[in-house]
């Protein structure tokens, strides 16, 4: 689905910090406390697997299954790896804090905030769902 590798590299291009322009990477996820402390740092563990380009943990550890397969359904890459080599490549940078979790079962949601540049920033929704004892990306915006 190209649309689902459309937005992850933007997600991607949300969650990757601190590099250009002098900007730092913040660990919005100190600022939760309990289950909402472990799902806001999966956003950070994306955060920082995206900063090292490190596909194989995002796809392996961050994202579900239903993700990892949307990612390569349709696209030209045949593995999300594949797919995620490229997204990372062609994204900008920018800095991403974790502003508000929500927890509902095994569901959850983070309103993300990007600062896009001095003046400019955007909101995001992220949704992650638990399996067994870990929380996973599960839809992106």
């Amino acid at each position: 689905m190209r649309c689902a590798l459309t937005t992850l590299a933007l997600v991607l291009a949300l969650a990757l910090a601190g590099c250009a322009g002098g900007a730092r990477n913040v660990d919005s996820a100190s600022d939760f406390k309990g289950e909402q402390q472990t799902v806001a740092q999966v956003i950070e563990d994306l955060q920082s697997a995206a900063e090292d380009s490190d596909e194989r943990k995002i796809c392996t550890d961050l994202i579900t299954g239903g993700l990892r397969d949307a990612i390569t359904s349709g696209g030209k890459a045949a593995t999300c790896r594949g797919a995620l080599e490229k997204a990372l490549k062609d994204t900008d940078q920018s800095d991403l804090t974790v502003k508000r979790v929500t927890i509902d079962g095994d569901k959850a949601t983070a309103v993300v905030r990007a600062k896009l540049s001095k003046d400019e920033s955007r909101d995001e929704t992220i949704e992650l769902s638990k399996l067994g004892a870990a929380w996973r990306i599960s839809t992106l915006p």
